[in-house]
């Protein structure tokens, strides 16, 4: 699909229609639109092009504001005065051609990324500080449609850990907290009252697939109405999007419900190419040579738990000594990755997690350990560990007799001291679970 022509169907379709969201015209429209500066110059000109013959549409005494949408920089605002010297589309033109060439000059150096994951993403855009720009810039209480032409997947280059890559998007308990400590966290409940988001991406924006885009646009949802705003739209069918914001249209209805915890993490979606869960395949009766364990290949590590649907438990794993820890804060090392395995878990909330290693280990080396992260267990917490090598799996069944759980208070000390003396805290002996001690 073509960028440039998929742009200027969009913003010439949103120049027919935004100005007649209000039926007569009877108050002013004041629209912010986003642009992102990371995409080639030729796409951001032919953009600030479309902007015009859109400017040339809006009725006397309507604005748009075009922001630079992820530096926060306000480009220009684009007005058409109630005026009747302003009729004719030279004189609108001509009235806004400071902040024409300011675009212009946007356009020009804007630079396109390299996609993948490297920060920052194709078309990127920093949506909260966006949204909070407008929220704050905001006058009278009329709503105020705020169009976004960018990804969804938030990356900024100066906060790599909350980027929203690989498959990765932020967990609910982001919600629990301030954006002082998470660009996603909450300062007030009424922050974005009157703001209509239309989140309008090209088809070819990166995505991982399918359950991250799904992922994202409840986490998107859940976040802006947290604030009290609205997601209308979130789609890449361009017409769609331009259609909502001509007609005023309502957002769709949902049954996402906040998950309750306060856990900063930024959860990594189980991987489109591991086409079966370590939680879904039978076990290997025989146990791993040792030859085998000494250097373990393609090794994935799984913990599950199964009698309490509102605890959360975490999985620790160190693949040799002095190597980072793979947990829910740390989702990717150079050793592998820690992901969410939804598709195995029977529980939304509780979600099956796995370390896959993407390096040779010693098992006799391997550090795992099980955390009762948050709950309420009266009986404890039953659940299983894992091990697979090379498609070979292997279980352990665990019993935790801490009642609640403690934060994730100490595991790093007991992983230091390969002992835990917290009731939370469980150290598993990979040897032991392939049967070779």
């Amino acid at each position: 699909m073509n960028r440039s022509i998929n742009l200027r169907t969009r913003l010439s379709a949103v120049a027919l229609g935004v100005a007649s969201c209000l039926p007569g015209s009877v108050s002013a429209q004041h629209l912010v639109i986003g642009l992102s500066p990371h995409q080639s110059p030729q796409e951001a000109t032919q953009e600030v092009k479309d902007i015009g013959g859109f400017l040339v549409t809006l009725e006397p005494g309507d604005s748009a504001a075009v922001l630079d949408a992820y530096n926060v920089t306000t480009l220009g605002t684009l007005e058409v005065p109630k005026d009747k010297r302003y009729r004719s589309p030279r004189a609108i033109l001509a009235k806004n051609r400071p902040v024409m060439q300011k675009m212009m000059r946007f356009a020009k150096a804007a630079k396109p990324s390299n996609g993948g994951s490297v920060l920052p993403l194709p078309d990127a855009v920093n949506l909260p500080a966006l949204l909070d720009h407008a929220a704050e810039n905001r006058q009278g209480e009329e709503p105020v449609d705020i169009v976004i032409l960018g990804s969804p997947f938030y990356s900024d280059h100066r906060e790599p850990g909350f980027a929203m890559v690989d498959g990765r998007y932020p967990a609910d308990g982001h919600l629990s907290h301030n954006r002082g400590e998470t660009p996603y966290g909450i300062d007030a409940p009424d922050k974005y009252a009157g703001l209509r988001v239309h989140l309008a991406y090209d088809g070819d924006t990166h995505m991982e697939n399918t359950r991250h885009a799904v992922a994202v646009e409840r986490w998107w949802t859940l976040n802006i109405e947290s604030q009290g705003g609205q997601l209308v739209s979130f789609t890449n069918d361009l017409p769609t999007a331009i259609a909502r914001v001509k007609s005023g249209a309502r957002p769709p209805r949902h049954q996402y419900k906040v998950r309750p915890g306060d856990k900063m993490e930024m959860i990594r979606l189980r991987p489109v190419e591991i086409e079966q869960s370590i939680h879904e395949r039978d076990l290997t009766t025989t146990p791993l040579p040792q030859e085998t364990a000494a250097h373990a290949r393609n090794v994935e590590v799984g913990l599950s738990w199964d009698n309490c649907d509102s605890c959360d438990l975490d999985l620790y794993v160190r693949p040799r000594d002095g190597a980072d820890v793979l947990f829910f804060n740390r989702n990717k090392t150079a050793d592998g990755v820690f992901f969410k395995d939804y598709l195995s878990s029977p529980h939304a909330t509780g979600a099956y997690e796995t370390v896959a290693l993407d390096v040779p280990v010693d098992l006799g080396k391997l550090q795992v350990a099980v955390n009762f992260y948050r709950g309420d267990a009266p009986q404890g917490v039953r659940g299983e560990v894992r091990i697979a090598v090379d498609g070979a799996t292997y279980a352990q069944r665990f019993q935790l007799n801490a009642k609640q759980g403690n934060g994730g208070a100490g595991v790093q000390d007991a992983l230091d001291a390969r002992r835990s003396t917290r009731a939370q805290t469980l150290l598993i002996d990979p040897l032991g679970i392939a049967a070779l001690r």
